[in-house]
């Protein structure tokens, strides 16, 4: 895929992504706060950064994860050691 063809594609996965997000369908469950969320590889993971929490959404719930690499995954893992996991 040339850079062209996938920085258009990414933009959009972003453009549908921040809706879904500013809506309130992904609230942090503590503070009822939009949450943001991090690929590894398929899997997502959703996070407040108020309440520092993170909580596993599921896989290919968004296919952004398909245009990361090895090195963004390793870099989100690393973020979201940051974090306290919960689970429901």
């Amino acid at each position: 895929m040339n850079m062209k063809k996938k920085k258009k594609i990414d933009a959009r996965l972003k453009a549908i992504e921040a809706w879904h997000l500013k809506w309130g369908e992904f609230e942090c469950p503590t503070c009822g706060r939009a949450a943001s969320y991090r690929n590894i590889r398929r899997e997502q993971w959703l996070y407040c950064e108020s309440c520092w929490i993170t909580w596993y959404l599921g896989e290919n719930v968004f296919s952004s994860w398909r245009y990361e690499t090895e090195a963004d995954w390793r870099a989100n893992a690393r973020f979201l050691n940051k974090f306290r996991v919960i689970s429901f």
